[in-house]
């Protein structure tokens, strides 16, 4: 993988931070873009056992350090504001980028996926981003769910996300006890440890406004518990891969009501549950990843 700094404007004052951006695989005109985001406290190492795999099947790859994360930052010890409105403006900036690095005058494919927050902004970007990449020469062809809910599932939900949507202020206790959480959701030891790295790169404010921002993603909670899976009224219609580790407790069951409702709303779905993975499937079981994304890219 190629490492490329883009510079991104941070905020509405005009100043701007390196975005750092790695691509890598087939550079022809015609192949399909592969985007792949780490989830919060993560960053792009995540999925250094999975980008190979699809560079071997001839697709171009396509991952960052999201703002606020990795190397994606300011000075030391200056925070920004981050949001999934934020981060998708920022990949406005690296598509206009890659179409110019590309000389590409034909349209380019683009399947977009990511890791528990990443998954959500992947989303977030298939609903949001359709018209505005449309216009830089881009179709959001299919989007990849790694561990995380869907941003129009109603019901069932994961609880601490509802615990950050009315939260207002930020507890550095909660935020510790958040890092630990994150660090203890991979399984493999050496997860774990990478897990820890890249979290030490995260302030508690740039963790807090992820979650945050997962949070403030999904349909508001319904006035009482629902009884079966329930959607909102505006569902993604994309062909999707849903995958997450079996071992984590927090988004089997999500995933299991999401292709559920997939299949009764006839849309193009597959699910796969990782044996010996946990929330951290990058880390987990990469190579098993791997294998069910060139499947899905394939059919």
């Amino acid at each position: 993988m190629n490492n490329y700094i883009i510079p991104v404007v941070k905020d509405a004052n005009g100043e701007t931070f390196p975005l750092h951006v790695y691509l890598g695989g087939s550079l022809q005109k015609d192949a399909s873009l592969v985007i792949l985001m780490h989830g919060a406290g993560g960053d792009h190492y995540h999925f250094d056992s999975v980008v190979p795999e699809l560079i071997k099947a001839d697709y171009t790859v396509l991952t960052m350090d999201l703002r606020g994360h990795g190397e994606s930052q300011m000075k030391k010890d200056q925070d920004m504001h981050v949001s999934f409105e934020s981060m998708m403006n920022d990949m406005d900036t690296v598509l206009k980028w890659l179409k110019d690095k590309l000389n590409g005058d034909t349209r380019t494919r683009v399947v977009i996926g990511g890791l528990s927050m990443g998954g959500m902004l992947a989303q977030a970007c298939a609903h949001s981003k359709k018209v505005t990449w449309h216009a830089l020469g881009y179709d959001i062809v299919g989007v990849i769910a790694i561990a995380c809910p869907s941003v129009n599932m109603i019901w069932p939900r994961i609880p601490w996300m509802d615990v950050y949507r009315d939260t207002t202020s930020m507890d550095p206790n909660a935020m510790e006890a958040a890092r630990e959480a994150i660090i203890l959701s991979a399984v493999d030891e050496h997860g774990r440890q990478e897990t820890a790295r890249a979290m030490d790169l995260v302030s508690n404010i740039t963790l807090f406004q992820s979650l945050r921002s997962c949070a403030d993603a999904l349909p508001p909670h319904p006035p009482k518990d629902a009884i079966s899976p329930m959607f909102d009224a505006n569902p993604l219609q994309l062909p999707l891969l849903l995958v997450t580790g079996a071992q984590d407790e927090h988004t089997v069951k999500v995933m299991h009501a999401w292709q559920q409702l997939n299949d009764q709303y006839q849309i193009d779905s597959q699910f796969k549950m990782i044996d010996n993975a946990g929330h951290m499937v990058p880390l987990d079981a990469g190579t098993h990843l791997a294998d069910a994304i060139i499947k899905f890219l394939v059919q």
